[in-house]
């Protein structure tokens, strides 16, 4: 009995956060969506996976684990952060277009799973190179649309040689 309450406890705090995340328009992926989940250098989506119809009936967030969060210009990214903090095992993490701020960055040290981390044209400066420093499991950092100069770029990629680094202003399409 203790163990049914200890998994709804963690699912119904899932489910506030997905919540809330979603009234910020957020795009929310879970776990049983992706294909070779164990392999994290390899994983992808897939878009016809279906939850198990034993628990399609209670919905994603008492099924399955949130990994992969999308919000494009946040109204308040603060709290945003402070969300997909408590998301112990996201793996993908875009937030975009927002003033986001160096200390926010500091939320997310917590995220060991966490493989790529999207922040086009958030406000974060060269301070927060001290916290990007530490996210050492990241495949993919995306800092385009910055303030970041090239010299805090350079130490990133430095810091992280495993990290596929996009920085600069955005490519844009040829007309």
């Amino acid at each position: 009995m203790a163990f049914i309450a200890i998994c709804l406890h963690f699912a119904t705090k899932q489910w506030r956060i997905a919540a809330e995340l979603r009234a910020a328009d957020a795009v929310i992926y879970y776990r049983y969506q992706y294909d070779n989940w164990d392999d994290p250098e390899r994983y992808s989506r897939n878009s016809d996976a279906v939850l198990h119809s034993l628990l399609r009936f209670a919905g994603p967030d008492f099924g399955s684990t949130i990994v992969d969060v999308s919000l494009v210009g946040p109204k308040d990214p603060s709290r945003a952060a402070e969300l997909c903090s408590k998301l112990p095992n996201l793996r993908l993490l875009g937030i975009r277009d927002c003033p986001l701020s160096d200390d926010d960055l500091e939320r997310f040290t917590n995220l060991n799973d966490l493989r790529g981390l999207y922040l086009r044209g958030t406000s974060i400066t060269n301070e927060s190179v001290a916290t990007l420093r530490k996210f050492k499991h990241l495949r993919v950092l995306n800092v385009t649309e910055t303030s970041l100069s090239a010299v805090a770029i350079d130490e990133l990629k430095s810091a992280l040689p495993n990290t596929k680094i996009h920085s600069g202003d955005r490519i844009r399409a040829r007309m």
